[in-house]
């Protein structure tokens, strides 16, 4: 019983020490840069990164959300896209993320490519070549410790009303397509029109308020992201 114990306890601080020096790396636009709150340190990314270096204080939580990103601003590098859509943004971009020798990479877009007039599959083709570039980066570089990559659903918006459709089927699609890789950010906080409920809107019918963010902490919480295999 002793030895299993001893074991144990090895196994559990390799698994510690194998994580050091290691970053979990947010990639995303306002919510992620944690505009709506009224005290900055409510945005969930803030109070993640804390509750991650109280658990693992030799991890990083490196944020590299910008304000007005879509899914098409993160996609690698040297991706070119034909007409009027964004071009990679290297420094905030999945390469980038990489490059920060991540454990774990929160890929979180909220609502700005359905207000941008991009359609439900476009952007979950994005996700899809994501998704991709990150096994396939994996598998060359860290082959034997895999990066955890969660997907958040779009949160709810008070656009128009192909608007909010639009969101409710990307929401949906993202789960069908990536299963447990996805973290909910719209249960309870959207009305059953797909407008953010009252509580949790910031005002601007876009963003999430303290409350609303401190959900989206829990949420990110639950998804165990930095505990990988």
């Amino acid at each position: 019983m002793a030895k299993r114990r001893w074991r144990t306890l090895v196994c559990l601080l390799a698994s510690v020490w194998s994580l050091s020096s290691q970053t979990i790396v947010i990639l995303g636009p306002s919510t992620a840069e944690g505009m709506g709150v009224g005290n900055s340190d409510s945005a969930w990314a803030k109070r993640y990164c804390r509750h991650v270096h109280c658990l693992y204080p030799q991890i990083r939580v490196v944020n590299l959300a910008k304000a007005g990103y879509t899914s098409y601003h993160v996609m690698p590098d040297n991706t070119v896209f034909r007409g009027k859509r964004p071009q990679p943004d290297r420094q905030r971009n999945i390469t980038a993320a990489f490059r920060q020798d991540p454990v774990a990479i929160i890929v979180n877009f909220a609502t700005n490519d359905i207000a941008d007039g991009y359609s439900v599959d476009e952007q979950l083709g994005n996700y899809c070549a994501t998704v991709r570039y990150a096994a396939e980066t994996t598998s060359l570089v860290s082959p034997q410790r895999p990066v955890a990559v969660r997907l958040t659903t779009p949160q709810p918006r008070n656009l128009n009303t192909q608007g909010r459709h639009s969101l409710m089927e990307l929401r949906d699609s993202i789960h069908a397509r990536f299963g447990d890789m996805t973290i909910d950010f719209w249960s309870d906080i959207a009305q059953r029109d797909g407008r953010i409920r009252r509580v949790y809107n910031s005002g601007d019918g876009t963003h999430l308020n303290d409350l609303g963010h401190g959900v989206l902490f829990e949420r990110v919480v639950a998804a165990d992201v930095w505990i990988v295999g």
